[in-house]
């Protein structure tokens, strides 16, 4: 119940702010607070925290090698500038729970410049972002969660003040962390497109026809040997869930629906451009689950951004019925997508069978023992 607590109150404190009201000391600052201090003590959450920690206690320390690649040697499938970090701290010995409880920070952090620098119902984007991203990519995915917040919370904002080349340079160093972050180079590409409709839909049919005559293994096929052999790989993981599917296209569907004929700033305009194109990518990414994920989620974080902020124009100008029906359905939305992520935990972390998504348990690191009155192993 504990994580659906946390959502519930978020939603109240969303809805105030949606009619226009605020508590002084229930800020954006003070959720985040909350909600960092809530990731820094966490113990055993999510699907992938003891994959973590197996990773973490592989990393030698700078001081138990006799040269500087067998850091890298123990854990060949994991970038190197995340190895180097998690070195730091085996180094300086520190425990698995207090890098992850600094990784947290970090990127917590970030998340909450995003936030608060674009949104501007920022507690409804924090409640979107919670269930989108905060329970998936902070607690679980912390990896790819840090690199999604060093592009959202550092990279993008260097993009809108045109410091390209502190752009680029940020993306390649945050590339040994996650390489999957080069593909947000792309939104140098993005920028220059129009944001015509027809223009998007017009990719969408072609990403669905390469799909279909199979024309993406022909070019994964003329890339390079080590390129082409890894994504070859990810093709035989599995399709994407047509509920996957059915989420983004709902959300799309919504926001470009209700922003429709509405007069929109410069970023917003951006935003969903870019919010737009992670569709398109993830229609030709699909067959794999994996890479269609990992990829697309750079650009289709923008929603937790692009739902509040087309609500408030709505609200802006005079339409509260339709920012009523916008905020409605995706907070609704959002609440099926936490009982679902709830579930993708307790059928990944082998919970025993009286555990369900209401009584799932948020285990701290002063009550380690508590976890396994739930989990099998």
């Amino acid at each position: 119940m504990f994580y659906i607590a946390v959502f519930l109150g978020l939603c109240v404190l969303s809805y105030f702010e949606y009619r226009g009201k605020s508590f002084k000391y229930l800020s954006l600052e003070t959720l985040f607070l909350i909600v960092t201090l809530i990731t820094v003590f966490r113990f055993g959450q999510g699907t992938d925290y003891f994959a973590y920690v197996d990773i973490y206690d592989k990393t030698p320390s700078f001081l138990g090698v006799s040269s500087f690649g067998e850091i890298f040697a123990t854990n060949s499938d994991v970038e190197f500038g995340y190895v180097l970090f998690m070195a730091i701290f085996k180094t300086l010995h520190l425990n698995f729970e207090v890098f992850c409880g600094v990784s947290g920070i970090i990127t917590m952090y970030l998340f909450y410049k995003f936030i608060k620098q674009n949104a501007k119902l920022p507690i409804t984007a924090f409640s979107v972002f919670y269930v989108l991203y905060y329970l998936v990519y902070v607690l679980s995915g912390m990896r790819q969660g840090l690199a999604i917040a060093i592009f959202v919370g550092i990279g993008i904002q260097l993009y809108k003040r045109k410091k390209y080349k502190e752009f680029v340079l940020l993306v390649l160093l945050t590339a040994t962390i996650h390489v999957s972050i080069l593909v947000t180079l792309m939104v140098f590409v993005l920028d220059k497109l129009g944001d015509n409709y027809k223009f998007y839909c017009a990719l969408g049919i072609l990403a669905i026809l390469i799909i279909y005559f199979n024309f993406d293994v022909a070019i994964i096929n003329l890339m390079p040997g080590f390129l082409a052999d890894k994504l070859s790989m990810y093709l035989t993981d599995g399709r994407a869930s047509m509920m996957s599917f059915i989420n983004r296209f709902t959300i799309l569907a919504l926001v470009l629906f209700y922003s429709f004929g509405e007069k929109e700033d410069k970023d917003l305009i951006f935003f969903k451009k870019i919010y737009i194109f992670s569709f398109v990518l993830y229609l030709l990414t699909m067959k794999s689950m994996t890479i269609s994920t990992r990829i697309t989620l750079y650009f289709k974080i923008f929603e937790v951004i692009l739902i509040p902020n087309v609500v408030m124009n709505l609200l802006r100008d005079n339409k509260k019925f339709k920012a009523l029906q916008l905020y409605g359905m995706s907070m609704a939305i959002v609440a099926v997508l936490l009982i679902k992520t709830l579930n993708a935990f307790l059928d990944e972390g082998y919970y025993k069978d009286h555990v369900n998504v209401v009584n799932y348990p948020y285990v701290t690191i002063f009550n380690k023992d508590r976890l396994w009155d739930f989990k099998e192993h």
